[in-house]
């Protein structure tokens, strides 16, 4: 897996795979949230991502859940983000 950076994730998500799709958080501005100052927003690149989902797909068979990264995963545009969701139904069902 390609993961940059601390990953912060909820307890409710301690046994899920962990895909990391975004870096940082896009709003980054919240005054009672420090996590993620300094570190740049960006998306990552889709092969990237798919890279990860093949190592999941061999490699992370005991988990039945998956967890989208970062601190602001779903503000992917639509047109990016469903590839990435429809990878993720046919390679880890």
């Amino acid at each position: 897996m390609h993961y940059e950076g601390m990953i912060i994730r909820p307890p409710s998500e301690a046994n899920s795979i962990l895909l990391q799709v975004t870096l940082g958080c896009s709003h980054n501005k919240c005054t009672f949230c420090g996590t993620f100052r300094g570190k740049r927003f960006s998306i990552k690149k889709n092969e990237l991502i798919f890279e990860d989902i093949e190592f999941a797909r061999d490699y992370c068979r005991r988990q039945n859940r998956l967890f989208l990264c970062d601190g602001d995963a779903l503000v992917i545009p639509q047109k990016r983000l469903v590839p990435i969701l429809e990878r993720i139904r046919e390679r880890l069902p």
